[in-house]
């Protein structure tokens, strides 16, 4: 499958013309859509602050993108998902949902929100056979994650049940097996990857 063209432009996930520029883009290109993922959020560069010292503005930026660019991009993709009938939306949250991660609100709050957004999501498109799902991935080793703590390959190892570190491709398998027909009776649910016993 070759990348779609945008004409140089990126997708702004806030942006709701973006999203539908992104929409028709995939429909033309490559004929509908029947899988979305949504992955977009801020993470990396995010200051750890208790939730009285949180910045404002910091504070409208994540739930912008974390929570809006889940719901504009959805909406621009729902009608072709629904034309698929058979279509699915995998939703990327964090298991920080579960375990509080203080000095954090504004991530996690976002990341609950996706969650609920998904349970709504799914009761909204069932009719039209679109499965609505979300993983909820632990401390993954990632880019950004690595950058926001020297031992990330460490970081709560012993506490899982799994001893070791969680990969990409952990989450990757998990998001392939919601897209795929293997969860046709699947949706609404949040599967938790790499949690450890702080959240399980």
């Amino acid at each position: 499958m070759s990348d779609l063209n945008l004409g140089g432009k990126r997708v702004v996930v806030t942006d709701a013309s973006s999203c539908a520029a992104l929409a028709d883009a995939a429909v033309a290109q490559m004929g509908g859509v029947d899988i979305l993922i949504n992955n977009a959020a801020i993470y990396a560069g995010l200051e750890r602050a208790p939730m009285e010292a949180l910045d404002e503005a910091v504070w409208d930026k994540v739930m912008d993108v974390n929570v809006k660019g889940v719901w504009q991009v959805s909406r621009a993709l729902s009608p072709y998902l629904r034309q698929a009938q058979a279509g699915a939306i995998v939703n990327v949250a964090s298991a920080t949902v579960f375990s509080g991660s203080p000095q954090w609100m504004h991530y996690v709050a976002s990341k609950g929100a996706v969650i609920a957004m998904t349970r709504a999501m799914a009761r909204e498109l069932g009719d039209d056979n679109v499965r609505v799902n979300v993983i909820a991935p632990g401390l993954t080793l990632t880019e950004a994650s690595l950058g926001l703590m020297e031992d990330a390959a460490g970081y709560g190892v012993t506490r899982r049940a799994l001893k070791r570190a969680s990969l990409p491709e952990d989450m990757v398998g998990a998001a392939l097996y919601l897209a795929s027909p293997l969860a046709g009776f699947v949706t609404g649910q949040t599967l938790g990857c790499g949690l450890n016993s702080a959240n399980i």
